[in-house]
C-alpha cells in the first residue's frame, strides 16, 4: 500500500498492489467533508478484474462494500470514543458437543437483522417462560447461508434445551446441533462490529489455517447478555466447523 497524496482535512489517496490470486492495482481515496459539527468521510476504489472473471464483478463489489462499511464503522467509533471498540482472539481448534435447541429460523437483509432477531429473541423468550422448558446454555446463531450480492442472510436464532422438544410451536424449530471440531474466534465488542470476526475467520479459512466443514454451518454464541453488560463488553465466539 502506498500513499499518493494528503491534503489535510480533504483527501487522502493511495494505491493497492495485489500479488495474489492475479497481480493487479487499485487507486483508494478517503474523501472528508464537513457537515455542520460533523464530518463525511466517503471511501472509494477503482479497479478492474480480468476479463475472464466478469461475471465476480457483483460478489467481489458487495464483499469489499462490507469490508469498507466495516472499516468505516470502527473509524466512526474511534473518532468518537477514543477505541475501535472491536478486539478478537483466538482460542484455538477445539471439541464443542452437541447442543439441542429451540429456534425460529428466518432469512433477513443484513441492516434489518439486529430488528429481525430481538423479534425472535422475544417471541423465544415469551414461549419459553410458559411452557416451563429450561434453558441450559447461551443463545446462538446458526448461519444456513449468505448472499453477498443481496446482503441477505438465512439463519437460525436459537436457545439451548436439555432435549429436542418433539412437538414445537408453529413457526418454530426443534433440532439438535451436531458435535464437531471447530475454530473459534472470539470477539469483544459491539454486535456492530461482529463482521471483524467472521471477515477474520473467513480470511484463515482461505489461506489454508483451518479446513471449514462444508456440511456444517458456522455459528455464533452470545455469552453474555446486552441488558446486563455494556455495549463494549458484549462477548460473542463465532465457530467455524472443521472438516473430519
Amino acid at each position: 500500500m502506498e500513499i499518493l497524496t494528503e491534503e489535510h482535512s480533504k483527501e487522502i489517496t493511495y494505491q493497492l498492489t495485489f500479488l495474489r490470486p492475479f497481480k493487479s492495482q487499485a487507486g483508494v481515496a478517503m474523501n472528508f467533508e464537513k457537515k455542520g459539527s460533523k464530518t463525511e468521510v466517503v471511501w472509494t476504489m477503482d479497479s478492474s478484474l480480468p476479463f475472464f472473471l466478469f461475471f465476480m464483478r457483483p460478489m467481489m463489489t458487495a464483499v469489499i462494500g462490507m469490508d469498507y462499511a466495516r472499516g468505516l464503522r470502527m473509524l466512526k467509533d474511534y473518532l468518537e470514543t477514543g477505541q475501535a471498540g472491536s478486539k478478537l482472539e483466538f482460542p484455538g481448534e477445539g471439541a464443542v458437543p452437541a447442543q439441542a435447541f429451540l429456534g425460529i429460523r428466518s432469512l433477513a437483509s443484513i441492516d434489518e437483522m439486529s430488528g429481525a432477531m430481538a423479534l425472535d429473541i422475544k417471541k423465544l423468550r415469551d414461549w419459553i417462560a410458559s411452557s416451563g422448558v429450561e434453558v441450559v446454555g447461551y443463545p446462538f446463531s446458526i448461519y444456513h447461508q449468505w448472499n453477498p450480492t443481496k446482503s441477505t442472510t438465512a439463519y437460525t436464532l436459537a436457545f439451548p434445551l436439555e432435549s429436542v422438544v418433539d412437538s414445537p410451536p408453529e413457526g418454530f424449530v426443534s433440532a439438535e446441533r451436531p458435535a464437531c471440531q471447530a475454530f473459534p474466534v472470539k470477539h469483544t465488542g459491539s454486535y456492530s462490529h461482529l463482521g471483524n470476526a467472521w471477515s477474520a475467520g473467513i480470511n484463515r479459512a482461505r489461506n489454508k489455517v483451518f479446513r471449514q466443514s462444508k456440511s456444517i454451518p458456522p455459528f455464533e454464541v452470545y455469552v453474555n447478555d446486552p441488558e446486563e453488560v455494556a455495549e463494549e463488553s458484549l462477548e460473542t465466539v463465532v465457530y467455524f466447523p472443521l472438516r473430519d
